[in-house]
């Protein structure tokens, strides 16, 4: 039961320290993926 304990604990610290990585990487990645879009899209009009 405590290893069970400890293990939930270690898995909500490593989210919380990875959230605001993952978040950053989401706000890029849409970024990147509608500029991307545009470019294609002003390509083939």
């Amino acid at each position: 039961m405590e290893l069970e304990k400890a293990r939930s604990r270690a898995v909500s610290t490593e989210r919380t320290i990875l959230s605001p990585f993952t978040k950053e990487y989401r706000v890029l990645a849409a970024q990147s993926g509608i500029r991307l879009f545009l470019e294609c899209w002003f390509l083939w009009n």
